[in-house]
């Protein structure tokens, strides 16, 4: 079977309003060929591009 599949990748906190999600399109037989552990890592990579975080060092300690 050939053709496009799409794929929608969600994301949400325990923030109201948090929620999203992308849709990303794969050509079927790519799809198809990538093993689970491949296209969870490839969704995850597209979840990182939705969200926007950051680090720093600090004192605080709570």
């Amino acid at each position: 079977m050939s053709g496009i599949i799409r794929i929608k990748v969600e994301v949400s906190t325990n923030k109201v309003g948090s929620d999203d999600y992308n849709i990303v399109e794969f050509d079927r037989d790519e799809w198809n060929a990538l093993t689970d552990a491949q296209r969870e890592q490839y969704c995850r990579e597209v979840m990182f591009e939705m969200i926007e975080w950051n680090w720093e060092e600090t004192d605080a300690k709570d």
